[in-house]
């Protein structure tokens, strides 16, 4: 038996009846899978008139060309023949074009229906010296609704030898970091002048694709979202690409790419809002590379006279911005704010608890005991509430990933400036951004808003619970800027 990572299918000879692919792997056997080689067959018996009703997949009992076959030109359509009769409507709906994938192609593929048997045409022929690869997804089913348990897929050559070889990856959206299933995956050989020819490949259920039996040289490889079914890559389509070298015998496993929609417009500033006392957040209607060197953006602020019941007055002069960092460096920060802040309170708390001790005051011994295990619960929270690096959780599949594969930080739609002292309270700035570059790589980003800050309410008179309130950075001299997030304590 042998299977392939597109999706699980199973290679099997043809030439006897019953024919039945078995379930391939799924993410966790990629390479497992590219390793294996081998034929199988087996039959079964339909359903006798009058019997109990049917509840078996239809199965390919045979293919034209038979598998491993060695044809000089293909004389008529692809024929997969079914042990049943198959149903026109394909599982999902849609059209049955989709149902299979012949790899490299010319042109489009059309898919005809036959009572047990698919015709596939190739309306762009077929080449000399070449090996076809043909992918059958499990999407057929019988006039009883039983649908195929797996792909099924069987390969043949025009001439061309097989070389053994495999590339994989997956596809990932750039936004969210999720894989994408159903992407369509295309192999340009960039050492051939004919650009018509292309190998083509499918993501499953879990993003994965992959590629078999191509000759040896550099491969452009795209990935993007077929919205509109027709099998070619469209400018609104979501989209990437990168560059891959096939040798003879290479097993890759790593081909990822990174797929986002494309885009024309530059980012425009959506909104202003405090962060905090000295830091704005400023958020824009497009997602941002959060590695993209921010020394180009530029934020100034210009006063804004306030009317009250005694006349026009102007604020005191805008804070000096000090830097412009990304979403995800003010939250590892804000973290060691917090941590620093903890620590602090438990070491003043144990300070407490030895005075006491050595004064003999019971009851101050008590009430500090119950501050640290306070503090102590409260930190095993905050730390259950910070994610693990990636490799080492098992996120909730809802709660969705933060990184890509590679670590990198998801992109956000907000970048925060840091001013070098608190903005005063009741006060009213102008603020225009410039020099804000997307994550196409687009520049030009920016744009106007207004920023306030009103006089903050004693906690203690809003009955507020003092010990909820995150203290203010901004009175912690030694907390360090985002770039200089310190590590957490020693384990002992």
């Amino acid at each position: 038996m042998s299977a392939n990572v597109d999706g699980g299918p199973k290679t099997a000879r043809t030439g006897g009846r019953g024919a039945r692919p078995h379930a391939g792997p799924g993410i966790a056997g990629v390479a497992a899978a590219l390793a294996i080689g081998g034929l199988a067959s087996c039959a079964r018996q339909g359903s006798p008139p009058g019997g109990p009703p049917d509840r078996l997949p239809p199965e390919v009992i045979s293919t034209r060309p038979d598998t491993f076959a060695e044809i000089e030109r293909l004389d008529g359509p692809i024929r997969i023949q079914f042990s049943e009769r198959i149903s026109e409507q394909p599982v999902g709906g849609g059209r049955l074009d989709g149902a299979v994938l012949v790899s490299p192609r010319e042109g489009p593929v059309r898919v005809r229906h036959r009572r047990d048997a698919l015709e596939v045409e190739l309306l762009g022929g077929v080449r000399p010296n070449q090996v076809y690869r043909v992918t059958l997804f499990p999407v057929i089913q019988d006039l009883f609704s039983n649908s195929m348990e797996a792909p099924f897929e069987f390969v043949f050559s025009t001439g061309g030898e097989y070389h053994t070889n495999a590339v994989a990856g997956m596809v990932v959206d750039r936004i969210t970091g999720q894989t994408l299933e159903g992407a369509e995956v295309f192999a340009h050989p960039d050492w051939t002048d004919t650009l018509d020819l292309v190998y083509v490949s499918r993501t499953d259920t879990s993003g994965i694709f992959a590629f078999r039996y191509m000759p040896a040289g550099p491969y452009r490889v795209q990935a993007f979202q077929d919205r509109d079914l027709d099998q070619e890559l469209d400018p609104f389509e979501v989209q990437g690409e990168q560059l891959i070298f096939v040798s003879e015998g290479d097993t890759i496993l790593n081909a990822d790419i990174v797929v986002l929609m494309p885009d024309t417009l530059p980012a425009r500033l959506a909104s202003v809002v405090l962060a905090d006392s000295a830091r704005v957040r400023l958020t824009f209607d497009d997602y941002l590379d959060p590695l993209t060197p921010l020394g180009g953006v530029t934020v100034t602020l210009e006063p804004r006279p306030d009317t009250t019941d005694e006349g026009i007055h102007a604020p005191p002069p805008p804070p000096a911005v000090r830097e412009v960092i990304h979403e995800h460096q003010f939250e590892a920060w804000r973290d060691s704010v917090r941590a620093l802040a903890e620590v602090a309170d438990s070491v003043a708390a144990v300070a407490t608890r030895d005075s006491a001790e050595a004064v003999g005051d019971s009851a101050a011994m008590a009430e500090a005991d119950s501050l640290i295990a306070a503090l102590t619960a409260r930190s095993r929270a905050g730390a259950a509430r910070v994610p693990a690096p990636r490799a080492n959780i098992a996120r909730p599949p809802s709660q969705g990933p933060r990184s890509l594969l590679d670590g990198t930080p998801l992109p956000t739609q907000s970048l925060i400036t840091v001013f070098e002292n608190p903005f005063p309270a009741g006060s009213a700035y102008h603020v225009r951004v410039e020099g804000v570059t997307n994550i196409n790589g687009l520049g030009g980003g920016g744009g106007e808003g207004v920023i306030r800050r009103e006089a903050a309410p004693d906690p203690a008179e809003a009955g507020v619970d003092s010990a909820t309130v995150v203290p203010d950075s901004l009175a912690l001299d030694t907390i360090p800027l985002p770039n200089q997030v310190p590590e957490g304590p020693e384990e002992e």
